[in-house]
């Protein structure tokens, strides 16, 4: 319980209440759009700081499977940023569990994407407290996780 009351302070605090941009005239959609077609990782970071709305959501609703392709990318930045964004939409982005435990299945245990496999776990136990006790999790997951966990 209180791991669980931890990750959503964590993500709470990684979305910040930023504004979309309004001040420019720039929609979530718009950045969105942005984010899919740059696959910048600093437009990630900028989508996952914002605070979701009903329009956000239903707007990354819309683009999951797009949003989820992003967590294939080599830069780990990029793969942290959106598994926060994925994290923040908490269980509408259950969908994406898969992608995230595939991009574990990838880096862990690299060192060198400590960062990025800590977003990832951080957005697993923010869709679905659960996640561990699926049968496509492997034991090299579990036991990355059970250290993280600690």
């Amino acid at each position: 319980m209180l791991r669980t009351g931890v990750i959503a302070l964590i993500l709470a605090l990684a979305s910040l209440s930023y504004g979309y941009g309004e001040e420019q005239g720039e929609s979530y959609e718009h950045m969105l759009r942005v984010l899919l077609e740059q696959k910048s990782p600093e437009q990630a970071e900028r989508l996952a700081k914002v605070k979701l709305d009903e329009q956000a959501r239903r707007a990354l609703t819309a683009n999951l499977d797009a949003v989820s392709a992003l967590l294939n990318s080599e830069a780990d930045s990029l793969v942290y940023w959106t598994a926060i964004l994925l994290g923040n939409m908490g269980p509408e982005a259950k969908a994406a569990v898969p992608a995230l435990i595939a991009v574990l299945e990838r880096k862990v245990p690299d060192y060198v994407s400590k960062s990025c496999t800590s977003g990832v776990y951080l957005a697993l136990d923010a869709i679905d407290a659960e996640w561990i006790k699926r049968k496509d999790v492997s034991r090299k997951i579990r036991d990355d996780h059970a250290l993280h966990s600690k």
